[in-house]
């Protein structure tokens, strides 16, 4: 909340906006260039032990399946901004095949490496007529 807090001059609502006990969400504004940032936490249900325990499970019959906390942050920038259409993601290699299925818009991006972030890291960037970021943990 301090880093929205210095970066716009309204960067919530009251706080973080739940949605159950593992959902929250959060929307600023009040950004140059930014009409607006919809923050959307979505953390595993570590408070549900049936859940944690199917979850367990599945991972023993999906070997691919990692069950992770995600926080997605959304972008809306304003219409008169000039700031080209883009799109980038740092994605873990790990999700990389899976990723692109499930994200329309990375399926145009380009894959690279970068000296500044981990190994276990790629830069995804591309033309698109949004901007999307979403991190996993």
């Amino acid at each position: 909340m301090d880093l929205l807090q210095k970066q716009f001059s309204r960067a919530t609502n009251g706080g973080l906006t739940d949605d159950g006990y593992s959902d929250f969400f959060n929307f600023s504004t009040g950004r140059k260039t930014i009409a607006s940032l919809h923050t959307v936490f979505t953390l595993r249900p570590r408070h549900d032990l049936l859940q944690l325990a199917y979850e367990f499970v599945w991972t023993l019959y999906d070997l691919t399946y990692s069950p992770r906390d995600v926080i997605e942050l959304d972008f809306k920038l304003h219409p008169d901004a000039a700031i080209p259409d883009f799109v980038w993601a740092i994605v873990t290699k790990d999700d990389l095949n899976s990723i692109k299925n499930t994200r329309w818009d990375l399926t145009f991006t380009k894959t690279s490496e970068n000296a500044a972030l981990p190994t276990s890291l790629s830069l995804m960037s591309g033309l698109c007529a949004c901007l999307s970021l979403q991190v996993l943990f």
